[in-house]
């Protein structure tokens, strides 16, 4: 059985809208069991449930840090928009 990855840059996201928004990164990566010396390898993947679970720490780990993380997200160009209703 296949194991989906993603590459670190997508957590690196995540970890930099989370600081922004005043979470701790190291918290989260720990609460998240992923090693940030993983995330220095420009090349390296983690495992897509390690992502998801960063996203969710990140989301609720502090309710007010996070609607200030999701106000600075939703006001960046990202990947999920849908460039079919004319978004960036």
């Amino acid at each position: 059985m296949r194991n989906p990855s993603i590459s670190v840059a997508f957590a690196r996201r995540v970890l930099a809208n989370a600081v922004s928004a005043g979470l701790d990164p190291s918290q989260l990566l720990r609460d998240c069991q992923i090693s940030p010396r993983l995330l220095r390898d420009d090349s390296a993947r983690i495992p897509m449930e390690r992502y998801a679970d960063l996203q969710v720490a990140a989301r609720t780990n502090n309710t007010d840090a996070y609607q200030r993380f999701a106000k600075h997200v939703n006001s960046e160009n990202h990947l999920c928009d849908d460039p079919r209703r004319g978004r960036p």
